[in-house]
């Protein structure tokens, strides 16, 4: 009871015995503040790792893939109507302001061309008009005098015998086939004639190789292709200007393209724009400006909308990445809420243990459970309101710092839940010390629930092996969801790892008890209280094992697949930037430094006819350009020496662990080269995921050839008839250049070769995948659960501990009268704590680094390529783990413990009475 104080009324007191205490009071705000914590943390969570996961799949997205194109089926029939509609068109996309300018383009299908005057020549032509067409194509001729000319190509010129100002008759297509339609039919002849005012280069002539970045931005329908020697191209290409084809009267199409002007950083803008997209799209049949737009633009026979986006594609992306991670993350924070929960029964519990007399009193004098239970919320309201006010900053500021979030995202919280669950909080300690408060009138029963634990821990171990079996049969060996069952197993594997050990650690004691009579005084008290410690003491122990299992767990296996990706993006890309070159080959390179070239070439092996990827390597850049992570083996250094080995039968090289390369054999289909193995490694850079892969030494491959040239015509290798027979093996492989270096600097070392670059692929680009960013998002939460866990474990001690003042204080009376000092009396205690956290500690390590092993494997995000994933036992890390623990909960038994023993003698028999 608390100690009256003169002119504070007795309703304040009681408001006031929560704060009377620094353990009670910092114990009460924690146990209130870990489901608020985790609640907080999982909306910040779910948000910022949405936005991590946007911001992957957009970086890939070009902005013109995430832009709109409206296209439609026109008649263009050049009157007022006609052109005001298209300005509705343009004036409807200008609305969304991600959008920038829209651009509008006018085509037809191809169809035939002649020269007026001239029948005996038709070609295939296509007509254009869109902006800029005329500055992205080189002018020959041009007569600036023939008004709403059109330009066509020198091919088109001299297979027509056309010049500027003569006059071409173009016959429209049918834009589809309708027998409804007749204005459109095939076949009927709708043409209109134009003015030459200019002549251009083909595109497809050799002059044009280097086309501007314009032409990439029009479909690959509207640009003519020469289809080979001595034939025509796809089509020529009439150019005009847009007024010119609007009042031509023939049908065809028009094009609306508004790439993004800036592109949606944040899942929430991602969807606001793919709503705007889905508003667009229905304009123009709800609206009705925009539909009579479209009958105005299509004529008597309007053929609808088509509305194209790839912002959708990636929004599905997106959607399935954020759906595998709500799933595991609102389990993991229901854990954490109940956990949270249980720990605030136990307050209750705590509370009535520590003021036993006071709730005799008011049980003695009628006062019911829920009176009681009333009084008790009034008592607690403010230390939860605290709590629940610390939970939910740190909750954001953790998410800040160790997760997803990059800023402290307050906007994310969901002050319902947390209000919410404050107010289960309150009601279950309430309730809790309202119905033990009742029983304390009752003769206490002092049981450790012998019956019950076993029971509990049977059942637990049962579901283990049925999670265990569930996680065994599943097909999933990716990273593209995370199953509730890989969740749920570590869960309740903990659970039964730490109350198999209890049970284990007392029936080891009990064995022990058995030659009591040998012990010291102060050894068999330390026993008695270890095997005979009541119910909440283990419990203690429970939670505490559960929060440090899942803290090692979720770390063991955030580090794992940190790693693994890390090994295999070395393994696919080979460094930080991989450049995919293609064109002649000859040109010398000169690399920058970080930078190698990797030759390829897929083939077969002898014996056995086996699929086989050879990587031939640069020795003089390998080891300097090459990302060699250490699960690889050997080093860049070694690889590079034994492939230089002189084998005396072939090329020396390497192989991977595994694959079925025998160690001497043949690879190559029409000439085959002898090889030697000459070291084995865990994986290798550019290593084929279908096969097996080795790797070589690219002027040793090519001296080799040389060697056996010069062997077949019987002549010296420096003949010059060798060297004109000789041809390179490397040079039919494909080019990779692999490099740290940015785009800009290699690409003038690349044309210099000759050469050109065909895709590029950057490490942080695919480290950014979806389902990568999901899967570390719900086990770095997991981590966030074992350390809340962890310390919720230690408040609950605080608690217990301070509520086992009363009896630890009669206990030292009793232990002094059988000659036991204090500082031997609390070093009983200590030995209890530091035994039960050692065991569960110890235990709850080996069965997190187990239960990783086991999970590990589905979260490879790519099986099929070496090597695979790979949990080593951090026994450091787990012994600092045990040691830590250890630590914390002896030192607050001894301090708390130590100041139990320091009350009067007289006092504490009175109050233990």
């Amino acid at each position: 009871m608390t100690r009256p104080v003169r002119g504070i009324p007795a309703w304040m007191r009681w408001l006031m015995v929560p704060w009377s205490e620094i353990t009670l009071a910092v114990a009460l705000v924690a146990a209130a503040a870990s489901p608020a914590l985790l609640s907080t943390a999982s909306d910040v969570w779910d948000a910022s790792a949405s936005d991590r996961v946007t911001d992957g799949v957009t970086a890939q997205t070009t902005p013109d893939q995430a832009g709109v194109e409206v296209r439609m089926e026109v008649v263009f029939s050049g009157s007022d109507d006609f052109l005001a509609a298209r300005e509705v068109v343009r004036s409807r996309l200008s609305r969304i302001n991600a959008l920038a300018e829209p651009t509008s383009t006018f085509f037809t299908l191809p169809g035939p061309v002649s020269v007026e005057g001239d029948r005996s020549t038709t070609e295939t032509a296509r007509l254009l008009a869109r902006p800029g067409t005329t500055e992205a194509v080189t002018i020959l001729e041009h007569d600036s005098s023939v008004g709403d000319g059109v330009l066509i190509s020198s091919w088109f010129a001299d297979q027509t015998g056309s010049e500027i100002g003569s006059t071409i008759n173009f016959e429209s297509q049918a834009l589809h086939d309708s027998s409804e339609d007749t204005d459109h039919a095939p076949g009927t002849g709708i043409s209109a004639s134009f003015l030459v005012s200019g002549i251009y280069e083909p595109l497809w002539s050799p002059q044009q190789l280097d086309l501007p970045d314009y032409w990439d931005d029009l479909d690959p329908a509207l640009v003519p292709r020469y289809l080979g020697p001595f034939q025509s191209p796809s089509f020529t290409l009439v150019i005009m200007d847009q007024p010119t084809l609007a009042a031509s009267g023939i049908p065809g199409w028009a094009l609306w393209k508004a790439p993004v002007e800036v592109m949606p950083a944040t899942y929430d803008a991602v969807r606001n724009l793919g709503s705007e997209y889905r508003s667009l799209e229905a304009s123009f049949v709800s609206d009705a400006t925009m539909s009579a737009a479209v009958a105005d633009l299509a004529g008597t026979a309007p053929r609808g909308v088509q509305v194209d986006t790839g912002l959708f594609d990636a929004m599905n992306v997106i959607e399935d990445a954020i759906a595998q991670l709500d799933e595991p993350l609102a389990l993991v924070r229901a854990v954490g809420v109940i956990v949270g929960l249980l720990v605030m029964g136990a307050v209750g519990v705590f509370l009535v243990d520590r003021r036993r007399t006071e709730y005799r009193l008011l049980s003695g004098e009628g006062e019911r459970w829920w009176r009681i239970s009333r009084r008790v919320a009034a008592q607690l309201t403010a230390p939860v309101a605290v709590g629940t006010a610390v939970g939910a900053a740190l909750g954001v500021l953790i998410a800040r710092l160790s997760g997803p979030a990059d800023a402290l995202e307050w906007g994310s919280v969901r002050v319902v839940s947390l209000v919410v669950f404050a107010l289960v909080a309150l009601t279950v300690a309430s309730v809790v010390v309202g119905f033990a408060a009742e029983r304390t009138l009752e003769p206490e029963k002092h049981t450790s629930g012998g019956s019950l634990v076993p029971i509990v821990t049977t059942g637990a171990l049962a579901a283990t092996a049925f999670l265990w079996s569930q996680v065994s049969q599943s097909v999933s060996t990716s990273v593209e969801g995370v199953d509730p069952s890989v969740i749920a197993l570590p869960v309740v594997g903990l659970v039964a790892v730490v109350l198999s050990t209890v049970l284990v650690l007392r029936r080891l004691v009990s064995l022990l008890l058995r030659w009591r009579s040998r012990y010291p005084v102060g050894v068999l008290f330390a026993l008695r209280r270890t095997v005979a410690g009541d119910r909440a003491m283990h419990l203690v122990g429970v939670a505490l094992g559960f929060g440090v299992g899942m803290l090692v767990f979720a770390l063991l296996l955030v580090n794992t697949l940190d790693r693994t990706i890390d090994v295999k993006l070395a393994t696919e890309i080979g460094g930080e930037t991989r450049l995919d070159l293609f064109g002649p080959v000859g040109g010398q390179f000169d690399l920058p430094d970080g930078s190698t070239l990797l030759m390829v070439q897929d083939t077969r092996l002898t014996p056995g006819e086996l699929r086989v990827r050879v990587v031939a390597v640069d020795a003089g850049s390998f080891e300097d350009g090459v990302e060699w992570p250490e699960e690889f083996g050997l080093s860049a250094r070694e690889v590079v020496r034994l492939l230089q080995s002189d084998t005396g039968q072939g090329v020396a090289v390497v192989a991977i662990d595994g694959d079925a390369v025998p160690s001497a054999g043949a690879f190559g289909t029409t000439n085959p080269f002898p090889f030697e193995v000459v070291g084995r490694v865990g994986s290798l850079p550019l290593a084929s995921e279908v096969g097996s892969t080795i790797i070589v030494d690219r002027s040793r491959l090519d001296d080799f050839e040389l060697e056996r040239v010069a062997e077949v015509l019987g002549t010296p290798v420096d003949n010059p008839e060798v060297l004109d027979r000789y041809l390179r093996p490397t040079d039919r492989f494909r080019r990779h250049l692999i490099t740290d270096q940015p785009r800009e600097i290699l690409e003038p070392v690349v044309e210099a070769a000759g050469m050109g670059i065909r895709s590029e692929s950057t490490r942080d680009i695919r480290a950014a995948d979806a389902d990568t960013v999901a899967a570390r998002a719900v086990f770095r939460f997991l981590a966030l659960l074992g350390y809340v866990a962890s310390a919720v474990a230690v408040s609950a001690l605080m608690l217990h501990l301070s509520a086992r003042r009363r009896s630890s204080a009669l206990a030292s009376v009793m232990m002094r009268r059988m000659g036991l000092s204090r500082r031997r009396a609390a070093r009983i205690t200590l030995v209890e704590t530091a035994t039960l956290t050692v065991s569960v500690a110890f235990s709850v390590v080996l069965a997190a680094f187990v239960l990783t092993r086991h999970v590990a494997g589905r979260f490879d995000p790519a099986p099929r390529l070496p090597p695979e994933v790979e949990v080593g036992f951090p026994f450091v890390w787990g012994l600092v783990v045990v040691v830590g623990a250890t630590l914390v909960t002896s030192t607050l038994a001894y301090l708390v413990e130590s100041s139990a023993l320091r009350r009067n003698d007289a006092r504490a028999v009175r109050d233990g009475a």
